[in-house]
């Protein structure tokens, strides 16, 4: 290989054994797919998805655990919104048309909230499922070092890759090298792709699109809480709390289709395919 330069990456046992396996279904070498992986033109354009030979989503651990952590909390707020409304209904609101009308208001925001919790556990739970292998791999320590030639351009071609996605060399050969595929046609198609799109932006956005719809369930609940603790309040210090909060549950439930087409776009992506990355801090849209 003329002006061969050797990339030096590290990786784990449980991924040298994937790479390896990949190999032999395709009856190569593994420093031949890593060289493959390396050549690739990544984009995280979203513009050339649909001209793209290979489209994955980038998925991290620490981002799917802030998802599920959240819709948990959200399934717990559930509960503790129900316990509040009784008592506000029970100690303040004795016109039983008013509390039916607090009680019907809250419970049908509140089961729209407990769909999308349930939906979104389920759904990270899959993609983990699908990516434990290369998850559980990426948390062990001592790894071992991973050496293979390439040729200038294709070493130039790999640090720009890095550059684009924000990750190290390993990271990369890491990512790209251990795609959960099977199939041997599906796996010789993916390592002969020319432009390959990865989706560093859906995560990252269901990430913060579900933070800060859980401050706002958070707030509303806090005032229900004020209202829950409080042995003596005015009826209409109650009502005011109350409408604060229902306003606040109502900001929350009214991002129920927002959430749900994130969560449905990551489900449909359980069709093309996840590429595990850390967490980029200096990754930019569109690069």
């Amino acid at each position: 290989m003329p002006s061969s330069k050797h990339i030096r990456v590290r990786i784990t046992e449980e991924q040298s054994m994937i790479l390896r396996a990949n190999a032999v279904q395709l009856n190569v070498t593994r420093s031949d797919l890593a060289r493959s992986a390396a050549r690739f033109d990544v984009s995280t354009n979203v513009a050339i998805r649909e001209e793209a030979d290979a489209v994955l989503t980038a998925v991290d651990t620490l981002g799917f655990f802030r998802v599920k952590v959240q819709f948990a909390r959200w399934m717990n707020h559930r509960d503790q919104y129900f316990r509040a409304i009784d008592a506000l209904v029970h100690k303040h609101f004795t016109n039983v048309a008013h509390a039916e009308s607090v009680a019907t208001s809250a419970h049908d925001k509140l089961l729209h909230l407990d769909a999308l919790a349930s939906l979104g556990i389920k759904t990270c739970e899959a993609i983990l499922e699908v990516n434990s292998h290369t998850l559980d791999a990426f948390r062990k320590d001592k790894p071992n070092m991973f050496i293979f030639r390439s040729d200038g351009e294709t070493f130039d071609r790999l640090s720009n890759n890095c550059t684009k996605l924000g990750v190290s060399k390993s990271d990369y050969v890491r990512g790209f090298c251990m795609p959960g595929i099977d199939d041997a046609a599906m796996l010789e198609k993916y390592f002969n792709a020319r432009l390959v799109y990865v989706d560093r932006a859906s995560l990252p956005e269901l990430v913060e699109l579900v933070r800060s719809t859980g401050y706002l369930f958070d707030d509303a609940l806090h005032d229900m809480n004020i209202i829950r603790a409080a042995e003596n309040m005015s009826y209409y210090r109650a009502v005011e709390l109350c409408d604060h909060a229902d306003r606040k549950l109502g900001q929350a439930a009214s991002r129920y289709m927002d959430i749900w087409k994130k969560l449905d776009g990551l489900g449909a992506d359980m069709f093309d395919g996840f590429i595990v990355l850390p967490e980029s801090k200096n990754t930019k849209k569109g690069a």
